[in-house]
């Protein structure tokens, strides 16, 4: 029987169960009553137990990602808050938009038309209560990231805690009695400066299996005017783990509502990661795959747990999870997406794109602009128009140490015309869209450009 279904819901691609699909599950025709999206700002992969680290940071997320499909390899498209988050409810990449840093920080507000359009637009469309809840100035409303939300609330200051985000949406629960629902809910707390509250800040500790983490990925030590790196990262993870308590609480709510759990779609995922010490870099905005390489799951109802290794990026989750629950809005998202559904047996790119932020403190440091990256199963190139380029064998070098491009002069030319033959295709879906005015110059409010310095994005 469900071989059966599978292949109806595959017809249009394939005749039979893809090799993969460790289940042989078939594609859920829509039934959910309810959508979530978490995410998790500044969230490095490699740091929860799903993705192997030795430290119990995550064991709430750990337990809900048991219950998922957990995508062992997706990609931001930049290491940046505002556009890696409008890559998600767009379907779009960065240089498609103009989203190319935080807005205030030489990035453009979104404003959306009829070409270009968010999930929870379209969603709303379709009769659902749509509610978002932020933690920080980066998501505020003047980045156009509420379109399409009923419910929308922010924090008065440049940031909030995840406790005081739950208060929002605890009262939200409490009073909707919608039967199909749409949340987002982002928290902030593993962004810098990692300032953990107690017990958390007492949690974890520097010891070998630190220190020996620490030196296989070649963590440089932390400048003067910085927390010491060890302590950086036992902070980072004390905020992981106070976060990921406060989603145990958020899932409870969730939970108390009965037969919604039952129906209830709940994506998980990071923004992006965080350097504290990696390549010499303390916080994200580069091309390193500890910035770029973000947590990703989704429990989707009567769908067993799997484990996904394809490579995806932050542009192709929701076209995936189209793919998987056939949504209403399916259609209509896919006209306007060009990222991928990563688990259709549709032919796809074997390389996912992604770039370095744009804010003026990079580019004046790697004058005259940003590093493009190409990561495949084998290969990771980095491109900079009139500068230096890199490669890396990922096989043999997962962390990224040895540029081998003087050794491989042939991978890195093909490589080299993927990514300029991809840029190409995105600056023409950048002028259809500026065409049709989809990213406009913000008005910025004075307070919100403090609040984004004391968030270390302006200087």
């Amino acid at each position: 029987m469900l071989l059966a279904l599978l292949c109806l819901a595959w017809q249009s691609g394939c005749e039979a169960c893809p090799s993969w699909w460790p289940a042989c599950e078939s594609r859920s025709t829509y039934e959910f009553s309810n959508i979530v999206f978490i995410t998790i700002d500044t969230l490095r992969a490699d740091r929860l137990g799903m993705y192997g680290y030795f430290r119990d940071t995550s064991p709430i997320l750990d337990a809900l990602a048991s219950e998922s499909i957990l995508f062992e390899r997706c990609f931001a498209p930049m290491a940046t808050t505002y556009p890696s988050h409008l890559s998600l409810f767009t379907g779009t990449y960065p240089n498609e938009t103009g989203a190319i840093a935080n807005v205030g920080d030489r990035g453009k507000a979104f404003q959306p038309t009829n070409r270009l359009r968010t999930l929870a637009q379209l969603l709303r469309d379709e009769g659902y209560r749509t509610a978002a809840f932020v933690s920080a100035a980066p998501l505020k409303r003047y980045s156009g990231l509420d379109a399409g939300f009923d419910v929308f609330t922010q924090p008065e200051g440049h940031s909030r805690r995840a406790q005081d985000t739950n208060a929002d949406v605890f009262d939200w629960l409490d009073t909707t009695d919608e039967q199909h629902f749409f949340l987002w809910v982002h928290y902030f707390d593993p962004h810098w400066p990692y300032a953990p509250l107690p017990p958390f800040s007492d949690k974890f500790h520097s010891g070998p299996e630190l220190t020996a983490y620490l030196e296989e990925r070649s963590f440089a030590p932390a400048d003067d005017k910085a927390m010491a790196t060890e302590i950086a990262n036992n902070y980072y993870d004390a905020e992981i783990s106070y976060v990921d308590e406060q989603i145990g609480k958020l899932l409870d709510a969730l939970r108390s509502r009965g037969n919604d759990w039952e129906n209830t779609i709940i994506v998980v995922l990071s923004d992006h990661g965080e350097g504290l010490g990696q390549h010499g870099e303390l916080q994200h905005g580069s091309v390193w795959n500890e910035q770029l390489h973000v947590v990703l799951f989704m429990r989707i109802p009567g769908h067993a747990p799997a484990r996904i290794d394809r490579l995806m990026s932050v542009a192709d989750v929701v076209p995936t999870l189209m793919g998987l629950t056939g949504l209403p809005v399916e259609d209509a998202f896919r006209r306007q997406a060009s990222g991928l559904d990563r688990l259709s047996n549709q032919p796809g790119t074997t390389f996912i794109l992604s770039q370095e932020s744009s804010a003026p403190r990079r580019v004046s440091r790697r004058d005259p602009g940003p590093r493009y990256t190409l990561t495949g199963d084998e290969w990771k190139y980095v491109f900079k128009e009139g500068g230096e380029t890199s490669l890396f064998q990922l096989s043999t070098d997962p962390h990224e140490l040895v540029d081998v491009i003087e050794d491989q002069p042939e991978v890195a030319a093909r490589l080299r015309t993927i990514l300029l033959t991809r840029l190409e295709e995105q600056e023409k879906r950048l002028a259809i869209h500026q065409a049709a005015g989809t990213a406009i110059d913000a008005e910025i409010d004075p307070a919100i450009i403090k609040q984004m310095r004391a968030l270390g994005y302006i200087q």
